[in-house]
């Protein structure tokens, strides 16, 4: 029986689904093509084009993590029966995919610690070299530590922490995992930023995908140093890669050397801001060497030459010879080569020969003139490392200045602390700076001691040490603070010119130091500087000064103190690696906990010291600098009134020096007193 219905059009007594393309078909064109106005129709279209062009760079990366069902292998060479495979058996070229990659790269969002690090490598024998340091930093706690494989093999992150001896407690963020990984060895996901068929990817493809993974990891994580393996040991599309990617995203690369995890464990305890200057530091050596002791420099030298300088670049290097210099000590630096040759290293000249062609005649030139020896590029990463030639240094020297230089001035807890240091010494004074008695370094109970050390209840142990009095033998200077020598001592020698007669004070320091320390030492006492020197249980030192006697000395010695004893040499450190000769497992103590002396040796706290460093800046600016009224002093030039401000003439404001100006600007003292104190200064976190 016909249907009652009668279908007046023809698509009526259709399926729905016969119309469906079409109908979706005329909701395109209605939507793309309705004439409303022309505006809203461009908006539309200009709409579409932005998300299909937003969805395709957002899906062509696949960084979704594999399913069950995946088939990743059926386009390339399964790697279970090829194995390696040699060069020429390299050929896939395809699309870069990063299968594994994309779990951790989207989990990592809103989970970002502050202080990134990132280990990378592309081949296992580099990775296994470098994972000890990367676990040991993640042990410390300072660093967030993260770790890309970014090579060929298709070994899994779980059976390469196994083969690596690391199964459990290493607190690393594996890439692509960016969680906690303590080697859960019976998962199945394997996590990191190697790309599909990396076995049998050209060197090409290799290089672009190490170029394109490397920079995903490195904007979501936003790590403050990229560090790497010895590049030579390297592959090369890796090498090639890395260099790239970090230049254009303006991060700095720390290689390291072959040896690292042997030698350099140190660096595990820097922070993220120590690490990211690790390329930046710059130290120059100079020597200025008296026409009676050229014949030590010798020794010295070869001591610098054989000195570690693992993967940093060895110091600049300038020796200033006297007028007359012996004929063994030309010989030896016709032939001496700086800095020395390193295995693949291309050596660049970095020696500087000096000859003074006359005798200073007065203290203030012989000071300028040496003073002027050095002035940094950059104040904030160029220092100065001044050696007298009586000195001998440990193969390690290198090792602690750089340890100590990038914890205490480059870290980001010590810019906090560092605007009162002027340096680093690298041995320990003999005497007090009047040469009145031998010097006694101070003891402790703090926590700056190994508590891994059995030692009597209550007993001391040897401590580094902050003292207001500089270092003149084998010492290391700031730059920012070199500068300031520099600015302070153009003043004070216009203040000599100017008032010869009130301007000049009697010496606080032995005859036997070098003139222009004199002008360090006011300058510390009146800003409240401190130097930081090392003091350890071993006994041992980075720098042992001989005590070769010249005959002016001798003469000195024997009208002065006919029974004087030379100062004890000590023995210098030796080894291979520095963290297993620091003690409390070869960290450095807290700037806070670290002992400070006054000038003349007393143990002081901060708030002690900036309180006798006013007090001796108040009588420098009445009796020195020529100031008639009371101000803080802030800076070097606080303390110098010398010029009026109209029409630039010498201000002659004499006055008559108070008691207490001349007892703070003479005082000494004999006896030091140890008194145990606190100095209450910012700490690491």
């Amino acid at each position: 029986m016909p249907h009652s219905r009668l279908y007046y059009i023809p698509e009526e007594g259709k399926r729905s689904d016969d119309r469906i393309s079409r109908d979706w078909s005329s909701f395109i064109y209605s939507f793309l093509f309705w004439r409303g106005p022309s505006r809203f129709r461009r908006r539309r279209i200009l709409l579409i084009v932005i998300t299909v062009l937003f969805l395709y760079f957002l899906w062509t990366p696949d960084l979704d993590p594999p399913t069950s069902g995946d088939s990743i292998t059926s386009r390339g060479p399964s790697t279970e029966e090829q194995g390696d495979l040699d060069g020429e058996n390299r050929y896939y070229n395809g699309p870069i995919k990063f299968p594994r990659l994309g779990y951790t790269l989207h989990s990592v969002r809103g989970n970002l610690w502050r202080n990134n690090v990132l280990f990378t490598s592309a081949s296992l024998e580099s990775a296994s070299a470098m994972v000890p340091m990367a676990c040991e930093m993640a042990r410390y706690r300072r660093n967030a530590v993260h770790f890309a494989l970014l090579g060929r093999s298709d070994m899994s992150i779980d059976e390469f922490l196994v083969k690596n001896g690391i199964e459990n407690g290493c607190d690393v963020r594996w890439h692509g995992e960016f969680i906690s990984f303590n080697c859960c060895v019976e998962t199945d996901r394997e996590v990191d930023g190697r790309p599909e068929h990396s076995v049998s990817s050209t060197d090409s493809r290799m290089e672009a995908s190490v170029f394109e993974s490397l920079g995903l990891i490195i904007s979501i994580t936003n790590p403050w140093v990229v560090i790497v393996d010895d590049l030579e040991r390297e592959e090369a599309f890796f090498a090639r890669s890395v260099s790239a990617k970090t230049q254009s995203t303006r991060k700095p690369v720390l290689e390291l050397p072959r040896n690292a995890v042997e030698n350099l464990m140190w660096l595990t305890r820097l922070d993220c801001g120590s690490l990211r200057a690790w390329n930046e530091v710059n130290v120059e050596v100079v020597i200025q060497v008296p026409s009676e002791e050229s014949g030590s420099l010798i020794r010295l030298l070869k001591s610098l030459e054989n000195a570690d300088y693992f993967s940093s670049t060895p110091p600049g290097l300038t020796v200033e010879l006297p007028q007359s210099v012996d004929g063994p000590t030309l010989r030896f630096l016709e032939n001496f080569a700086w800095p020395p040759p390193r295995p693949g290293k291309q050596r660049s000249g970095r020696l500087k020969l000096r000859r003074r062609m006359r005798l200073d005649t007065t203290t203030e030139e012989s000071s300028l003139r040496f003073i002027e020896s050095f002035f940094p590029a950059d104040r904030s990463t160029s220092h100065v490392l001044f050696l007298s030639p009586r000195v001998e240094l440990s193969p390690l020297f290198y090792h602690y200045l750089k340890y100590a230089l990038l914890e205490y001035k480059h870290s980001e807890y010590g810019f906090q602390v560092s605007n009162k240091l002027t340096g680093i010494a690298l041995n320990l004074p003999s005497t007090y700076p009047n040469a009145s008695s031998p010097f006694i370094p101070p003891l402790t109970r703090s926590r700056i001691q190994d508590p891994s050390r059995p030692t009597p209840e209550n007993s001391d142990q040897a401590t580094p040490f902050l003292w207001q009095a500089p270092g003149s033998d084998a010492a290391l200077y700031f730059g920012d603070k070199w500068v300031e020598l520099q600015d302070f001592l153009s003043n004070r020698l216009d203040a000599i010119r100017k008032s010869p007669t009130t301007a000049k004070r009697p010496k606080s320091t032995d005859s036997n130091h070098t003139p222009w320390m004199e002008y360090l030492y006011e300058l510390s006492r009146a800003m409240g500087y401190v130097m930081l020197y090392p003091n350890w249980e071993s006994g041992g030192s980075f720098a042992t000064v001989h005590n070769e006697l010249t005959p002016q000395t001798a003469q000195n010695a024997l009208a002065d103190q006919p029974s004087v004893r030379p100062p004890r040499e000590l023995p210098l450190i030796s080894g291979t690696a520095l963290i297993d000769i620091l003690p409390v497992d070869g960290d450095l103590p807290d700037f806070s906990d670290i002992p400070i002396l006054s000038f003349d040796g007393r143990r002081v706290s901060r708030s002690t010291l900036d309180t006798e460093a006013a007090a001796y800046a108040a009588a420098f600016r009445r009796e020195i600098g020529r100031c008639t009224g009371s101000a803080e002093v802030r800076s070097i030039w606080d303390l110098f009134c010398l010029w009026d401000r109209e029409d630039g003439d010498w201000v002659d404001t004499t006055l008559e020096p108070t008691s207490d100006a001349t007892a703070a600007l003479t005082s000494k003292s004999e006896d030091p007193v140890m008194s145990s104190t606190t100095s209450g200064l910012p700490t690491r976190s």
